[in-house]
């Protein structure tokens, strides 16, 4: 992650807001056929041009219409290309799950194995996905956005926030996830706090109706910062201090072995 000054983050002007993306119930065939395969593991990230489906966070399948039609291309080990799906090689992709339900998994036997090793972070944010509650029971289900791009994120480059939540009280909540250690992560949560704050006070996370008819605080949102027990580095709290008191922000400790199930250990607000 390229690092900035505190002052050129929390000054800098946000990039317009996004449309909301489709909803769970609007997926296509060919994307509902996958997850009802292993409808625990795989979960669908949608964008404009389609949708990615992921196992336990891992993009395995995308699904793109092409003149009308829709096509799949399937593949997630690193360096192997993606194939197009056809009638020939529907048991190509059904074996590729089955080895994803053999080696990504929280009881795996091979925790080098690359289906294991590879997407670390999606695979919490998939957990998470399915039930932000474990992380705050005060957090609402749905909706929930994840990897949340502004329109001009994906032509400049910047990184989607990971989650996009709304408290049952309606305040905003911006969720970074984290499985190893990362320096920047306070200047990044507080990078992601500029632009839903500055989208939020023009009233356009209402007038998208991001979260539908949900009443939307006019409170500041918070910042969720989120990582393993022992995957804080060691100048979180030098950093976290150095961010102004106006950013609500908390740490979020998670046991170690996540990938069985989300705990929070610890929370405690910083700066």
């Amino acid at each position: 992650m390229q690092t900035h000054g505190l002052s050129e983050l929390l000054d800098a002007p946000a990039p317009r807001l996004s449309h909301p993306l489709k909803t769970v119930d609007e997926s296509n065939e060919l994307a509902s056929r996958l997850v009802a395969l292993a409808p625990k593991a795989v979960d669908v990230v949608r964008a404009r041009r389609g949708e990615t489906l992921r196992y336990h966070g891992l993009a395995f399948a995308r699904v793109r219409r092409v003149f009308g039609v829709e096509r799949l291309w399937f593949g997630a080990r690193r360096g192997e290309g993606r194939r197009l799906l056809d009638e020939t090689n529907w048991p190509e992709l059904l074996k590729l799950l089955e080895e994803l339900s053999e080696h990504r998994r929280a009881g795996a036997r091979d925790r080098r194995h690359a289906l294991y090793a590879a997407a670390p972070e999606t695979w919490l944010e998939s957990l998470l996905r399915r039930d932000i509650t474990r992380l705050d029971p005060g957090l609402r289900l749905a909706p929930l956005h994840a990897q949340f791009r502004a329109a001009r994120d994906a032509a400049g480059g910047a990184r989607p926030i990971d989650l996009l939540a709304l408290r049952r009280d309606g305040r905003l909540v911006v969720v970074e996830l984290k499985v190893s250690e990362d320096a920047a992560l306070p200047l990044q949560g507080a990078d992601y706090w500029r632009r839903i704050s500055t989208y939020h006070r023009a009233g356009h996370i209402r007038r998208a109706r991001l979260f539908s008819d949900t009443e939307i605080s006019d409170e500041l949102p918070l910042v969720y910062l989120v990582a393993p027990l022992l995957r804080f580095h060691r100048s979180f709290h030098t950093l976290a201090h150095m961010i102004t008191p106006e950013i609500e922000m908390y740490r979020f400790d998670l046991n170690e072995d996540w990938r069985a199930g989300v705990r929070v250990a610890r929370r405690v607000r910083v700066g």
